[in-house]
């Protein structure tokens, strides 16, 4: 006879991966398409449960029933079932010997709890665990059809249990169990305790050597985080002052830039303009470049002309696309950009929605 350590090591095995699928099959035919190696399960043991009893303890706390399964398995059915309310729960008792499985009260009381019940013997020891689940029923007429066997050393399921129906509120308790006990498992406790002050010690000879090796100590690390500063790159002061000469034009370039562009979109409409000026500088640069050409512009016109990237050309059109400022005529291949009809309208007129009708209307 097998120890109970041994017992549960069996449920690591391939053989409890036959058992799975076999009570996947059971709660749900249609897994019979998954391959094993997508129905997932989760072995815990010695979960405890607790029930309330509706009685208090001495010290005025609810007096709680415990249940403690040796195994449950959470079980999910592919990688949908989460999402589709199809995983499970099976609970598993273990019974190494004979005597312990007859003489055990206490076994009606795992049913309800999870959506699966099973005694787990020893194949040898079914015959009896068929008889002690005949005196549990006959006890206790709920649990009829709702206990199975199951042979731990070769995986066979040697009955059936029909598909308990779990409370929200004990379903709730399995999870809760799951999480908080299985969660904090391999937590670390920190101990805060209050910092105590060092006593006011008088100098003698030889705090006074401690005193100043320890100073000594601290100058020394003062030194070496001097030198390590020291240790770093430094630009010459010629490159700083390249770089810096560098981001000065660069800033000037930019501002002179936003100005000119500011200065153009003066002849749009207030709409059309407040539009463009919402937009990046590159992708107004990018508008005013189809806006002046007579045909319009291809992705790669763009590209070559104001020398940007092709990422950046395609950014800057997709933007001007859903602002409203331009749209794409013809086909991907032969086609190219324009501005929409009321960006190309030259006119400083402020009644924007009646602009293509207006007598200021002059596209481009």
């Amino acid at each position: 006879m097998k120890a109970h350590a041994e017992l549960k090591n069996l449920l690591k095995g391939k053989k409890i991966q036959a058992f799975v699928k076999d009570m996947c099959l059971h709660a749900y035919p249609w897994t019979e398409r998954i391959p094993v190696e997508y129905l997932e399960y989760k072995i815990f043991e010695e979960f405890r449960l607790r029930e309330s009893t509706g009685e208090k303890t001495r010290i005025g706390l609810d007096k709680k029933l415990q249940v403690i399964p040796d195994v449950i398995l959470f079980i999910k059915p592919g990688y949908r079932a989460l999402n589709q309310g199809h995983c499970f729960t099976i609970a598993l008792e273990i019974k190494e010997f004979k005597e312990d499985l007859m003489r055990d009260e206490k076994l009606w009381k795992y049913v309800g709890w999870t959506d699966f019940f099973f005694i787990a013997v020893p194949d040898d020891l079914t015959q009896y665990a068929f008889e002690k689940i005949v005196e549990v029923n006959n006890e206790h007429p709920e649990t009829l059809s709702k206990i199975g066997v199951l042979g731990l050393e070769t995986g066979e399921l040697y009955s059936h249990p029909q598909r308990s129906e779990v409370s929200i509120e004990k379903q709730n308790l399995v999870l809760q169990n799951a999480v908080y006990n299985y969660a904090f498992k391999d937590a670390k406790t920190i101990f805060f305790t209050p910092e105590e002050l060092p006593a006011t010690v008088a100098l003698t000879g030889k705090n006074m050597v401690e005193e100043d090796a320890k100073n000594s100590a601290q100058n020394n690390l003062q030194e070496n985080c001097t030198l390590r500063k020291g240790g770093y790159k430094q630009l010459p002061n010629e490159e700083k002052a390249a770089r810096k000469a560098a981001f000065l034009a660069r800033q000037e370039f930019r501002e002179k830039r936003a100005v000119e562009l500011a200065e153009k979109s003066t002849v749009l409409n207030e709409d059309i303009r407040q539009r463009l000026m919402a937009q990046p500088p590159k992708a107004q640069e990018v508008f005013w470049k189809i806006r002046e050409s007579k045909n319009g512009k291809q992705l790669q016109d763009i590209v070559s002309e104001l020398d940007y990237s092709q990422r950046t050309a395609a950014y800057g059109l997709a933007s001007l696309t859903s602002a409203g400022l331009i749209k794409r005529a013809g086909s991907r291949k032969t086609g190219a950009y324009t501005v929409t009809d009321i960006a190309a309208c030259d006119t400083t007129c402020a009644t924007c929605s009646i602009a293509l009708q207006c007598k200021d209307y002059k596209p481009a």
